[in-house]
């Protein structure tokens, strides 16, 4: 099975409710942060109480994750392989000869070029990456989506949070 059959499969038990607003997008990022919980809490109880690390059962925890991974990878109209394919291009950008330290703690200004409205930080501009939608971005920091919207003098465009008003626009 690949990414994008595993995406396919698993959609089908999705609800479907909310589908295309960005609640359904707070529900996924929602599901991720639970799943992620139970498996580091998993490891938690193994370090810190002694308890017997279960390998099957943080295999079935990463399913989980995987799950909501999906279920985020299509409301932003992406594929599991794309999403895929867009971290490996941007670790060869953060890490163009593999893992450094330096460039690790010195990360400042390497994003898609845009400042986030939201959380911009003097100084650590460019942290708005496009996510897989033309005119689409997400901050790395706040995971704040927003559409950029040309304005009519042609510079930088003009960025509109996507919120829980707002249904996700389609392509």
């Amino acid at each position: 099975m690949d990414f994008n059959e595993y995406q396919e499969l698993a959609a089908r038990t999705d609800s479907g409710a909310h589908k295309g607003t960005t609640t359904e997008l707070a529900i996924a990022a929602l599901g991720l942060t639970g799943e992620s919980g139970e498996f580091a809490d998993h490891v938690k109880k193994h370090l810190e109480q002694g308890h017997p690390l279960d390998e099957d059962k943080l295999i079935k925890e990463l399913g989980d994750i995987q799950y909501y991974i999906a279920k985020a990878a299509r409301w932003l109209g992406l594929t599991l392989e794309e999403i895929a394919a867009n971290n490996i291009d941007k670790l060869r950008r953060r890490y163009p000869d593999g893992f450094d330290p330096e460039r690790s703690m010195n990360r400042a200004g390497e994003g898609g070029g845009y400042d986030c409205p939201a959380c911009s930080v003097p100084g650590t501009e460019g942290h708005l990456y496009q996510c897989g939608q033309e005119n689409m971005y997400i901050c790395e920091r706040c995971n704040r989506v927003f559409q950029a919207v040309e304005t009519e003098d042609g510079k930088q465009p003009e960025l509109i949070p996507i919120d829980d008003e707002t249904e996700r626009l389609s392509e």
